[in-house]
């Protein structure tokens, strides 16, 4: 019964292992820098035509690091980017998981630190974000959450500090800042 438990005990430990990543590298680790990232994770630019990297215009498109790790991986069609992609750090974790349809953003963006750790999870339509998006610090920590209605920031608002104190909360209209906006330092 005992060596039954420490069997048990030993496979949990070792499958949460598994979970936690096994990449590591600092927030500095080399991207891949096809989709450009904003601080909180998600493409600097959206609602427009995203082209394929490289000369090739048709077919699949794969880009390595210089060690010969993967790169960037997708399917270009008429020098479009399409179907799902996905970008990984020179250390070999992935940086960010996208689906694309003639060249724009399409249901779920997902990005990840270079140590395994989300980054950022929103949803798009039509080119441009549309739902629930929440982001997360390198350590882990939740850095914001909100929502997005056609590409632009509406609704309440909140963003905390890498210690994992509240930082913001407000109403955005728009993407422009109405209402009360409530502020507070790292240490509340």
């Amino acid at each position: 019964m005992r060596a039954a438990a420490m069997s048990i005990a030993a496979r949990c430990v070792a499958s949460s292992l598994l979970l936690v990543g096994c990449h590591s590298g600092g927030p500095n680790t080399p991207k891949s820098n096809d989709i450009l990232q904003s601080a909180h994770g998600i493409p600097n630019s959206f609602g427009g035509e995203v082209r394929c990297p490289g000369s090739n215009k048709d077919g699949t498109i794969q880009f390595s690091w210089k060690t010969g790790k993967k790169r960037v991986k997708g399917q270009c069609a008429g020098g479009l980017m399409v179907g799902t992609w996905k970008a990984w750090y020179e250390n070999g974790a992935t940086q960010w998981k996208a689906t694309f349809a003639h060249g724009r953003f399409t249901g779920s963006f997902a990005s990840w630190h270079p140590n395994d750790k989300k980054w950022a999870v929103v949803s798009f339509k039509d080119g441009v974000p549309e739902g629930s998006f929440k982001s997360w610090w390198y350590n882990g920590k939740v850095r914001a959450k909100g929502k997005y209605v056609g590409g632009r920031r509406n609704g309440c608002w909140e963003e905390w500090h890498d210690n994992g104190q509240k930082a913001l909360k407000g109403t955005y209209s728009d993407d422009k800042k109405v209402l009360t906006w409530l502020k507070w330092t790292a240490s509340g």
